[in-house]
């Protein structure tokens, strides 16, 4: 079983470009999925079930790594077995 967390996205004009966040988020674990357009589009993707401790850990690597650069996000844990979403 896997877990999935995707990362939805808010870019102010005021903050840094999105080519840069994308950056920043993709040296965390996290990944496009080139295939797909829209919303759900940049995914980390766990090797097992993920916790909410985990998530949570998830959560504040990308607000360390987002600090500053004026972005607002969610992010939603999709578990395979499971069919809803559980946000932080």
């Amino acid at each position: 079983m896997m877990s999935r967390t995707y990362i939805t996205l808010m870019f102010s004009s005021e903050g840094a470009a999105p080519s840069s966040v994308i950056k920043k988020l993709e040296s965390i674990g996290f990944s496009r999925i080139e295939s797909i357009s829209g919303m759900k589009n940049i995914v980390y993707e766990w090797e097992r079930k993920a916790t909410l401790k985990d998530t949570l850990e998830l959560a504040d690597r990308v607000q360390n790594a987002l600090k500053g650069l004026h972005v607002t996000y969610t992010l939603n844990t999709v578990n395979e077995d499971e069919t809803f979403l559980k946000s932080v």
